[in-house]
């Protein structure tokens, strides 16, 4: 009988230990010392919350080899360092097209200023959700962080919109370590119906308030005080951006590489910064 006890015993803690390790796994969160040391995080959804997965700094393009971009990268620059200094600073909504440094721009100001203790999280809409379970990790801290989220847009019926609305209000009122720097290819965010550019008298039979509805997709952007845009370059700018890039890769930029440059953007479909990077780094002989 004793034999039999002891069995279900160890059963039993064999059993809590497993349970403790996977409730580990999802409330785990960093110590004080690996908060310092590290610069970059995952913030990840999980079942019971929320937690910190620490990251490798990312690859980063220099802010001066974005080109044609000073105006937003000089305004978005100038609320990072507001931010750095302990002064007010705003959320920032960057939009535009794909490939035309939204992203880059924003991971070149992380690696600007890292030495001056600007930390990354990057999460996604589901993550921005859940500020309020974040913030308390962060509280107090005197390194500054920016929740970085890339591809930011919703869907009209997706429940993350109005949840973000309120932890943006919320849980960021009183963090002054924490900014939010998206990004997305819309600048109200939510998905636009054809009835939306009609007369809000008439877009819709069903909705007896459309003029609020209207203001409701637009409430989320209203959260960001930078909106800045990002558009495909003309021919001229394109050109532009190639032979800065040849020319980083130390090679000279010849007319047959530019025909060649605008070729290859062509068929890719677009002309941006990225596919003229792309197309540099094809030249490159080794």
């Amino acid at each position: 009988m004793p034999t039999e006890k002891n069995e279900s015993l160890a059963a039993i803690a064999a059993t809590l230990a497993r349970i403790e390790q996977q409730l580990g796994q999802h409330f785990s969160h960093p110590s004080a010392q690996s908060l310092a040391s590290g610069h970059c995080w995952r913030w990840q959804v999980t079942s019971f919350g929320g937690k910190l997965i620490p990251l490798p700094t990312p690859t980063t393009v220099a802010l001066h080899d974005l080109i044609g971009l000073e105006e937003n990268i000089a305004i978005i620059d100038k609320n990072t360092r507001q931010f750095i200094a302990g002064c007010e600073a705003n959320h920032a909504l960057l939009t535009g097209g794909r490939g035309c440094g939204k992203s880059t721009l924003i991971r070149g100001l992380f690696s600007k200023y890292q030495r001056r203790g600007l930390r990354l999280i990057e999460t996604d809409a589901a993550g921005l959700a859940q500020l309020s379970m974040l913030q308390p990790l962060l509280a107090g801290r005197e390194e500054k962080y920016i929740l970085y989220c890339d591809d930011l847009s919703f869907r009209e019926s997706d429940q993350l919109f109005n949840r973000i609305k309120s932890a943006m209000d919320g849980a960021l009122t009183s963090a002054s370590n924490m900014l939010i720097y998206a990004t997305s290819n819309r600048r109200n965010l939510v998905a636009e119906k054809y009835s939306d550019n009609l007369s809000p008298l008439t877009a819709s039979e069903d909705d007896i308030q459309p003029l609020e509805t209207l203001d409701e997709k637009i409430a989320l952007s209203d959260r960001f005080g930078i909106w800045l845009s990002f558009y495909a370059p003309d021919a001229e700018h394109y050109d532009h951006i190639v032979r800065h890039w040849l020319a980083h890769f130390k090679i000279k930029p010849t007319d047959v590489l530019i025909q060649q440059a605008r070729n290859f953007a062509d068929q890719r479909g677009s002309r941006n910064g990225r596919i003229a990077r792309q197309f540099a780094v094809l030249q490159i002989k080794r």
